[in-house]
């Protein structure tokens, strides 16, 4: 299996009204307050497989998975609310609060990079070996070992990334929510000055 983690993207694009209509629905989180960043990105596993068809004379055909190859990518990407200038306090406050989140994430892809190897390994061996197939059937046998696969993949991944999303919960505790707030003083003027 493959693994790689890109390069982390900034994204200024919307404000923080913006961003908090995106997350939740409505302009305002619940607390009152908007949405100033959001730390995370995109982590997934993709599989590319080969198969061997071998005919067995009686217009059948062996439909193997002779090959699974998977990749474990994760594309970390920070939003910061296009209210802040970069460089000012707040965008620094918020850039380096959206980082954390980050940080954990490319953690979690190192912790996982061997796991997913071995879970890879793992549903290998468990593959069913399917029953000959007439030549119109080929095409969604392979589909079939295709879907067995990813999704055995797939169940693993979604219970692993359950310790990702209480690390994240865990970054945005109302005590680093205070910490942040209390750095910088014009909050207030920059997220009512409706830059978008």
């Amino acid at each position: 299996m493959k693994s790689y983690i890109n390069e982390t993207s900034i994204v200024k694009t919307q404000s923080a009204r913006d961003m908090t209509e995106w997350q939740i629905g409505h302009a305002e989180a619940p607390g009152g307050g908007q949405i100033l960043g959001l730390g995370g990105g995109k982590t997934e596993t993709r599989m590319r497989t080969l198969f061997e068809t071998l005919p067995l004379g009686d217009g059948t055909f062996c439909v193997i998975m002779h090959e699974a190859h998977g990749t474990f990518v994760s594309s970390p990407e920070v939003h910061v609310a296009s209210n802040f200038e970069e460089g000012s306090c707040e965008y620094s406050e918020v850039l380096a609060h959206e980082q954390k989140h980050i940080q954990a994430l490319r953690l979690f892809h190192r912790k996982n990079e061997k796991k997913m190897r071995a879970q890879l390994r793992k549903i290998a061996g468990t593959i069913p070996v399917i029953e000959p197939v007439p030549k119109n059937g080929i095409e969604a046998a392979q589909k079939g070992l295709n879907t067995y696969v990813q999704s055995q993949l797939d169940r693993y991944f979604k219970q692993a990334v359950q310790d990702l999303i209480k690390t994240q919960q865990k970054i945005d505790s109302p005590e680093e929510y205070a910490r942040v707030a209390s750095k910088c003083r014009k909050w207030g003027e920059k997220l009512g000055s409706g830059k978008n």
